[in-house]
C-alpha cells in the first residue's frame, strides 16, 4: 500500500508544508497530516485499491478544511 498523499492549500495556492509562513499555521496544519494519515492509513478505494489524497486549506490554525478524495 503506497502512502497517503497530502497537500497543502492557502489563499487558492497548493504549497509545500515547509514554505508555509505562519509558523503556528505550518505547526497545526503538518500535525493535521500526521493525524490525517494515521487515521486513514488503512483504507484504500475498493474499486481502484488506491489510498485517499487529502487536501488541508485554510487561513489559520482554527479555519482548516480537510478534503478527501
Amino acid at each position: 500500500m503506497s502512502e497517503i498523499e497530502v497537500k497543502f492549500r492557502i489563499l487558492g495556492r497548493t504549497v509545500p508544508l515547509e514554505r508555509i509562513g505562519d509558523l503556528q499555521l505550518k505547526v497545526t496544519m503538518g500535525n493535521a497530516a500526521i493525524e490525517v494519515k494515521r487515521k486513514l492509513e488503512t483504507f484504500e478505494c475498493p474499486d481502484h485499491g488506491k489510498t485517499p489524497h487529502v487536501e488541508i486549506s485554510g487561513s489559520s490554525p482554527a479555519r482548516l478544511e480537510y478534503q478527501v478524495e
